[in-house]
């Protein structure tokens, strides 16, 4: 899950994303510290949650932001639609 976030006093773009250790390590850069932390807390029973964020240019939200809104969805669309698919995080790696 994610969301964009823009500083309006700075004008950066900021993209967040949340997810399950499983899930973000394919998504971040390869961090031995990232995968030693989330086995230690697997190893005494607990769920983690990864945070990721990356600083969008105005080319890559613009892009996101058309290929968002050329989709039609199939069904009544969610109270919070998430903004991003794979193919897309992948392309901003």
């Amino acid at each position: 899950m994610g969301i964009i976030i823009r500083d309006r006093s700075t004008r950066n773009i900021t993209f967040y994303m949340k997810g399950a250790d499983t899930v973000m390590t394919a998504l971040v850069q390869r961090s031995d510290w990232l995968d030693e932390e989330c086995g230690n807390m697997a190893r005494e029973g607990l769920r983690t949650l990864v945070f990721g964020s990356k600083e969008l240019t105005e080319s890559e939200y613009r892009t996101f932001t058309k290929r968002y809104h050329r989709t039609e969805p199939l069904s009544p669309p969610p109270l919070f639609p998430p903004p991003w698919n794979s193919d897309f995080c992948e392309q901003l790696q």
